[in-house]
């Protein structure tokens, strides 16, 4: 219930929409659905993002929003799933940023090798849009080589109603979707830099997971001590350091 109302709290405030009195009324209310149902509660905080993003700019919201409804159909059938996913999200987009990757690593060590590389290969596919949607070149380890110009970002509604995200928000100009649409084809025709970070973090989950099953089959509980598998692990911080030595123009 904590961890739900912490990730959603962030979330929610991340960029400008809801006032306070209203972002602690919708953390209360994720709380105490969380209280039965964690994983619609987490679901629902998540959901509740999406305002605060369309309200800054149209396309960026609608953007956000497919990621957010990836990451629910994806992994909503499992609160760990969902949770360590928006978590490389918030971590991402805080002052801890350098450490986004640590759910991915997470997943692995807990939850096997399946997970881990499902969970890498979501938080940077997502983690890269949400680069591009805030014009971030740099978000965490994953780099963006090219971004649309933001603009300003928009302050508080005044006054605020429920449906002040649609009355107020900002849509692109028309060659503001000229922009959108270059910078995100060229991301993906100019760079290989998308395809190898994909390919690092998922990497790196799996290899957590492996490293995490030999280490339990070799010791069987015992305390983990210094063995032949762990040259396995200097994969995991090798493959994630990758990303961020590609040249944006590779």
């Amino acid at each position: 219930m904590f961890l739900n109302s912490a990730v959603s709290s962030y979330a929610l405030l991340f960029f400008p929409y809801y006032p306070f009195s209203v972002v602690a009324i919708l953390v209360v209310g994720v709380a105490l659905v969380s209280l039965k149902y964690p994983t619609f509660g987490l679901a629902s905080g998540l959901l509740l993002s999406i305002l605060p993003v369309y309200y800054q700019n149209t396309a960026f919201g609608l953007i956000y929003g497919a990621l957010c409804l990836l990451a629910v159909i994806v992994f909503g059938q499992t609160w760990s799933g969902l949770f360590l996913v928006t978590s490389s999200w918030v971590l991402a987009l805080s002052p801890l940023s350098l450490v986004a990757f640590l759910p991915v690593l997470l997943a692995g060590l807990f939850f096997g090798t399946k997970e881990g590389a499902e969970i890498g290969l979501m938080s940077s596919f997502s983690l890269f849009f949400l680069g591009w949607i805030t014009g971030t070149t740099i978000l965490s380890l994953i780099v963006v080589p090219y971004v649309p110009t933001t603009g300003p970002i928009q302050g508080l509604p005044i006054p605020w109603a429920p449906a002040s995200f649609f009355v107020g928000s900002r849509s692109p100009s028309p060659g503001g979707y000229a922009e959108l649409e270059a910078t995100l084809l060229r991301n993906f025709t100019d760079s290989i830099t998308f395809y190898v970070e994909t390919a690092c973090w998922t990497a790196a989950g799996y290899v957590a997971g492996f490293v995490a099953a030999k280490w339990k089959g070799r010791y069987r509980g015992r305390w983990l001590q210094a063995s032949p598998s762990c040259r396995w692990l200097r994969l995991t911080p090798m493959a994630l350091s990758i990303t961020v030595r590609i040249p944006a123009t590779c």
